[in-house]
């Protein structure tokens, strides 16, 4: 029988090793489209087509109708018309909602509490709005929890925002129109996705744009003030640091001096107390000395004066006594011859 069934004469070959036995060309390109596929589906491609400038192959040469012809030639021009006659940017309600909240935030509360929200910086120059909407402000922004509601709601809103743009209208409210609005600003919303015109979605890129610019300078300038607050603060704590040190070098000099002034007049006045105590005594002793001295001068005086009237008197005593003994030597001498 064929193909034989002797196990002498039967050889076992694997899958592998018959597709590898059995490949062609036709089975290797299927695999690498296969391959590619593959590789493109995880992937976000982006394809490139290559325009040729000008025929001499020369640089800095652009041929505006040769490029016009390979334009038509490889479909871009009918893609792009086709594309923007249509609705070429798509987006589910959950990434439409996530990607256009932040225009949506920035333009309601702007105009509801904050100041007047400016056209882009391509639009015309910026108008005065006092309308004031209290009631506005109080509202939670997109308060439905339901990701298509809140598309509406977004959608209704950023409508009116590009119809004003496009205008140069200024800024309003935003808040009515409707489907008609959406329709005339280029926007349709279905049941899972939101659908947008080439012109529609360059405006609100633009103003996404410059809404994140808005807050990439807030932050900037809210980091930029924690940044110069955290160095003032620290220059700040650093200045009273060096000032406390400083006045406590300064008040332990003057608490040194205040000590040496006070020591110094201690000093002196037990000096001056010892040396007027000195003094007076010497003066004590001198007053003393002259009191004794005029006082024995005196006594002196009196004692002279004593002694002068003492010796007057004995003088005084003598002579009379001389003259008594005289008068009774002559009265006895008298007496005795008679």
């Amino acid at each position: 029988t064929y193909p034989p069934t002797s196990p002498h004469t039967y050889t076992h070959v694997s899958p592998k090793a018959k597709d590898t036995k059995f490949q062609t060309v036709g089975s290797e390109f299927r695999r690498q489209l296969k391959d590619l596929m593959t590789n493109v589906s995880f992937t976000t491609p982006h394809y490139v087509r290559c325009i040729k400038p000008n025929a001499q192959n020369k640089s800095s040469i652009y041929d505006h109708t040769l490029v016009c012809m390979q334009l038509k030639c490889c479909g871009v021009i009918e893609a792009v018309r086709v594309s923007r006659a249509g609705f070429p940017n798509r987006f589910s309600c959950g990434d439409f909602v996530e990607r256009y909240r932040g225009v949506y935030t920035y333009y309601l509360y702007a105009q509801a509490n904050l100041h007047t929200p400016t056209m882009l910086p391509s639009s015309s120059p910026t108008h005065t709005h006092t309308q004031t909407n209290t009631h506005t402000s109080k509202k939670r922004v997109l308060a439905s929890s339901d990701s298509r509601e809140q598309a509406m709601e977004l959608c209704t809103y950023v409508s009116n925002l590009v119809i004003q743009h496009t205008a140069h209208k200024p800024l309003g409210g935003g808040g009515g129109g409707g489907v008609d609005v959406m329709v005339r600003a280029g926007m349709q919303i279905g049941i899972s996705l939101v659908f947008m015109r080439r012109n529609c979605f360059d405006i609100l890129e633009q103003m996404r744009m410059y809404v994140y610019k808005l807050s990439c300078v807030c932050m900037q300038k809210y980091y930029r003030r924690y940044v110069t607050y955290s160095y003032y603060t620290r220059l700040r704590r650093v200045c009273i640091h060096t000032q406390c040190c400083v006045r406590r070098a300064i008040a332990k000099r003057h608490v040194r001096h205040v000590r040496h002034t006070k020591c110094s007049i201690c000093i002196q006045r037990y000096v001056r107390g010892y040396v007027c105590r000195r003094y007076r005594k010497m003066c004590m002793i001198w007053i003393v000395r002259i009191q004794t001295h005029i006082r024995m001068h005196r006594a002196y005086k009196v004692l002279l004066g004593y002694r002068r009237a003492s010796a007057a008197i004995m003088m005084a005593k003598c002579f009379r006594r001389c003259v008594m003994v005289h008068i009774h030597a002559h009265a006895y001498i008298y007496i005795y011859i008679n």
